[in-house]
């Protein structure tokens, strides 16, 4: 191979290298009618093919959900009927789910884009959804037993069938995302908050190195979204990866505090709040793995020496 052939080989190495590398912020604008001061804040929850879903405070004590699509910078409010605050938090296809808070109690619902269905989980006084996948559902309950016992504990809805979700041992278990089988959330145990991942089958522990508390929020195929707290205070996100079992930090690039809440395919969402402690949504683009390229770049190389 010439020195030629080799020099085009490393600018093209260095080039695959730097784009594996990028990395794109999307600030979304803020909500219309939006009173965004602490703690009336805009947060988005879900992402799901370019919409994006959460809530927004109009006023003290009156929330209200909203739909964003990012492709038409179209905003649409979502108001549970004679509700008194409306949270929007996990989106499938055309299906969204959330909470919401009524005359009697508070509830979850979901939403086909015409008509609302309430959800309640049976003997609970407070049903909280948060993630849907196709017709599966997720998210907490709080049960008062007639002993006095208490607890919170996740649950997975089919449309049909209730199934509790409580990571082994723990009495505090949230589940707030699905994908496929695969669900992400949090529990407790008693002095600090840990992530999990459930296959169906068995609970996995998820801890951010040295951090003092995990929360996964989002799932999309292998990778998990969520936030910690550092030892040094505020707080960051994370993308996770199952299979390489590979951490890495996610902070909105000058900000103390960044919160991603969802995930769908390389588009991460979530919140942060700027230095007046004003919060803003965002979306993150994961660049694409250039795994690829470098392996043809390989192939390449190997196949000039043998010539």
């Amino acid at each position: 191979m010439s020195k030629k052939q080799i020099l085009c080989y490393v600018i093209i190495f260095h080039f695959i290298s730097d784009y594996a590398i990028a990395d794109t912020w999307t600030t979304i604008p803020d909500c219309p009618g939006a009173v965004n001061t602490y703690p009336l804040t805009t947060e988005a929850y879900g992402i799901s093919n370019g919409r994006i879903v959460g809530r927004y405070y109009d006023g003290p004590n009156h929330s209200r959900g909203f739909t964003y699509n990012l492709n038409t910078q179209q905003w649409n409010t979502l108001d549970y009927p004679g509700a008194v605050s409306t949270d929007a938090k996990g989106i499938s296809g055309s299906s969204i789910v959330g909470s919401y808070i009524g005359n009697s109690g508070n509830y979850s619902f979901i939403y086909n884009g015409t008509n609302w269905t309430s959800l309640s989980h049976p003997g609970a006084s407070v049903t909280n959804a948060c993630g849907i996948s196709g017709s599966n559902i997720v998210g907490s309950y709080n049960y008062y037993g007639d002993s006095g016992d208490t607890g919170t504990y996740g649950f997975l809805y089919n449309g049909i069938n209730w199934s509790s979700l409580s990571f082994p041992g723990m009495n505090y278990t949230a589940a707030y995302d699905i994908d496929g089988s695969n669900i992400v959330g949090i529990y407790e145990d008693g002095s600090h908050e840990h992530g999990f991942y459930y296959d169906g089958i068995s609970y996995t522990s998820l801890d951010f190195p040295g951090a003092t508390l995990t929360s996964a929020q989002g799932i999309s195929g292998d990778n998990i979204v969520g936030c910690y707290n550092p030892v040094d205070g505020g707080a960051k996100s994370f993308l996770y990866n199952i299979n390489s079992k590979t951490w890495t930090t996610i902070a909105y690039p000058g900000m103390p505090y960044t919160q991603a809440c969802s995930i769908d395919g390389s588009n991460i969402v979530g919140f942060y709040a700027d230095n007046s402690n004003v919060y803003h949504n965002f979306v993150y683009t994961v660049p694409e793995p250039a795994t690829l390229l470098l392996l043809g770049l390989g192939a390449a190389i190997l196949r000039k020496r043998k010539g």
